[in-house]
């Protein structure tokens, strides 16, 4: 009985860098999806503020600030 040649061998008997490439192109696309799927952190934004009534200050140290004041903070808490 004559030997399974691998369907997927180059001339040398070993798998073909172009198998070798589609995997690597596989695993950039898998990794891309993983990565849009992951969870963002939410934003702050002046339409927020627009929609609770508060100032940004309310909640924040200064406008434009990521530092939040007591009340800032309680309100991250509970929004979790």
């Amino acid at each position: 009985m004559p030997a399974v040649r691998n369907p997927r061998a180059g001339p040398t008997g070993r798998p073909s860098d172009v198998f070798y490439a589609a995997g690597a192109i596989a695993a950039f696309a898998a990794a891309g999806v993983m990565m849009l799927a992951l969870p963002k952190p939410v934003a702050a934004t002046p339409a927020y503020a627009t929609q609770t009534g508060y100032p940004c200050e309310r909640c924040h140290t200064s406008a434009g600030s990521a530092k939040l004041t007591s009340f800032g903070e309680t309100w991250a808490k509970q929004k979790k």
